[in-house]
């Protein structure tokens, strides 16, 4: 059995929709819609599926350091990131913005 990730998604039941939102909206460019979808395919919640990283990539036609770096930059911010959902939480630029001013992990 591999190895836990070292970086998890866990996506709220709120930032699940706003996801679902940016997807099936199609008003974002592609490179967020990727993102959203890595997002919610990763998502490790209750809500979520939980797929394999590799798995991710083949359906979404990406690499895999594409969604392990996706993941991690969603991880790594502090919180507020003053985008007022918290789903642009170092995604970057899922919904048209990375990280905002004051967020500590810029």
């Amino acid at each position: 059995m591999a190895p836990p990730y070292k970086y998890e998604c866990q996506l709220t039941q709120d930032q699940r929709q706003t996801l679902e939102e940016i997807v099936s909206r199609g008003m974002h460019n592609a490179r967020e819609i990727r993102r959203a979808r890595i997002l919610l395919l990763c998502d490790c919640s209750e809500l979520g599926p939980h797929h394999a990283r590799k798995f991710v990539a083949q359906l979404l036609r990406c690499t895999e350091p594409t969604v392990t770096k996706t993941i991690q930059r969603f991880g790594d911010c502090p919180g507020d990131c003053g985008s007022g959902s918290g789903i642009r939480k170092c995604s970057p630029s899922v919904g048209g913005v990375g990280h905002q001013r004051g967020c500590e992990a810029r």
